[in-house]
């Protein structure tokens, strides 16, 4: 076996052992990384076909997901295939939006409820970076999940463009998708009062290719 596949199989030993430490995983990410570089077309592919199987892997830590998630975006900017990837990516990002949205939600109403946000009269409350972040570890503990999805949605969008970008049937092939994922990414964009996100204007701008 080559030394970039199998540093991804190493990785994906790693992510399922009971034993494993953040920091055990965090070596198996960096051998991950310094064999992608001027690792050939099959190797990559080889790293992507295992890092597809520890996406879907629901027993995998949110954490790892989250790190195979950016290896996955080297890989294919490397040059590998984004279709062995791609779709549970695009799965995936649908749930962090989704979940996002919902993380956001909370937040807000509980710091209304609380007092410590008093929105201006006759104006929605905007979810800010500061807040979201005071909130993070508060929401790990009572809801875990969508803690997570929103915590990996940064990776999930960036991943998923530079996906996309390589393989035009991820958005062509199932345009409606493509369509929810723009959707989802504008509300967000609404909850956080802000200019169009990077995943909305590069969702926009495949749409529009």
């Amino acid at each position: 076996m080559s030394v970039l596949p199998e540093a991804m199989t190493k990785l994906s030993e790693t992510a399922r052992s009971p034993e494993a430490t953040t920091d055990l995983i965090n070596q198996a990410v960096q051998g991950v990384e310094e064999a992608i570089t001027g690792a050939g077309v099959e190797d990559l592919n080889q790293a992507l076909t295992i890092a597809q199987d520890i996406l879907a892997d629901e027993r995998v830590h949110r954490l790892v997901t989250q790190k195979v998630t950016e290896l996955t975006q080297k890989l294919v900017e490397a040059g590998g295939d984004p279709l062995l990837t791609g779709w549970t990516l695009l799965m995936l990002l649908g749930e962090s939006l989704t979940g996002s949205i919902q993380y956001c939600q909370t937040v807000m109403a509980d710091a209304i409820g609380s007092g410590r946000v008093t929105p201006a009269e006759g104006e929605p409350l905007v979810m800010t970076n500061e807040l979201a972040e005071l909130y993070l570890q508060a929401m790990m503990q009572r809801d875990p999940y969508v803690a997570w999805l929103f915590y990996n949605w940064p990776s999930y969008s960036f991943a998923a463009v530079a996906h996309i970008e390589r393989a035009p049937e991820l958005r062509t092939q199932h345009p409606e998708n493509t369509q929810l994922l723009l959707n989802a990414s504008k509300k967000l964009d609404q909850i956080f009062g802000g200019p169009a996100s990077y995943l909305t204007t590069e969702l926009e701008k495949n749409n529009a290719s």
